[in-house]
């Protein structure tokens, strides 16, 4: 949902994972659609458990390079031993 058109777009996310996380912060990616190697924003909230399950809620805005009309690819993960482990994938279009 978006408040205005000045403002950002808010969504709630819930991924389901194949194997579960280990305890420690979360790392959303969000990619261009168009652009899939390119990260737009990054995120790390919390994680207090590990899970088959993590959800969260998360503002997109336009100050961020976020545009009506595209589609974004979006990541969920953590970073382990250095190195981005993916845990589940998805998309979402902002009207």
């Amino acid at each position: 949902s978006r408040e205005s058109k000045e403002g950002p777009w808010s969504f709630r996310y819930l991924a389901v994972f194949k194997k579960p996380s280990v305890k420690g912060p979360m790392t959303v990616q969000f990619f261009d659609k168009t652009e899939p190697n390119s990260i737009v924003e990054q995120d790390s909230p919390s994680n207090d458990e590990a899970g088959l399950v993590f959800q969260s809620n998360y503002d997109l805005s336009p100050d961020s390079g976020f545009n009506k009309g595209r589609t974004y690819l979006i990541k969920v993960g953590q970073i382990l031993k250095g190195k981005f482990v993916p845990y589940a994938t998805g998309e979402l279009t902002l009207e």
